[in-house]
């Protein structure tokens, strides 16, 4: 495997974590990058979700997001992608809602739908759901992927779900990944390389490294 990255970017970042809920952030980023992988190619099935990994960028996903430009973007130093570069996040400031969707056919031959996950969250109440993220197919959320943020659910290592797709063979589904915060104590949600695979066990793998467990994750966006 080999990369050649040619990278010119920018970044200006004001991040306030606060539980006082003020977010005041300057973004200007200017990005130049061209990228060569050579690899052993991915199983037809991986690669059904478009994009799945990112690493294609701001492409095949519909992204809308009321605080920021893009829900796709670059890793940072404190948040690893779990494969290549690129992420998505969601959340990271008060009353935001994040959304990423795209629609893509399921086939009996690879039928169980994976997506890896990171959360973070100020919300000390995780009995109420302040800050919350759904799973959703054809508007209706998976079993599973109704997700509570909040302190003692946050997950600092790539941490995997799986649906079993069987109710959607050979159709076309609407996948709707959505994350929506409230007035205070603000959460995000990181969601990196989301395919299908066989089993409920088969390994989900894609360009480029491999990431453990992020020494720390911030909150606020």
């Amino acid at each position: 495997m080999s990369r050649t990255w040619t990278r010119t970017f920018t970044p200006s970042h004001t991040r306030t974590a606060s539980n006082t809920r003020t977010a005041t952030m300057t973004r200007s980023i200017t990005r130049t990058a061209t990228a060569t992988f050579t690899a052993t190619p991915q199983p037809e099935w991986m690669r059904r979700v478009l994009n799945g990994g990112f690493e294609a960028g701001n492409t095949a996903w519909s992204e809308v997001s009321t605080s920021y430009p893009n829900i796709i973007t670059l890793e940072t130093t404190a948040v690893a992608a779990r494969s290549g570069q690129y992420l998505a996040w969601f959340g990271g400031a008060n009353d935001e809602v994040s959304v990423i969707t795209q629609t893509f056919s399921v086939r009996a031959d690879a039928r169980f739908l994976r997506i890896h996950y990171l959360a973070a969250s100020y919300e000390d109440d995780c009995k109420v759901p302040y800050d919350t993220a759904r799973i959703i197919v054809n508007d209706t959320v998976l079993p599973g992927g109704d997700i509570t943020l909040c302190k003692a659910k946050n997950v600092s290592a790539w941490r995997a779900l799986t649906f079993n797709m069987s109710a959607y063979v050979n159709q076309n589904v609407t996948l709707r990944i959505e994350m929506r915060t409230d007035v205070s104590f603000v959460s995000s949600l990181w969601i990196d390389d989301i395919g299908f695979v066989r089993t409920a066990t088969d390994p989900l793998t894609y360009y480029g490294k491999s990431i453990g467990s992020p020494a720390t994750l911030p909150v606020n966006r």
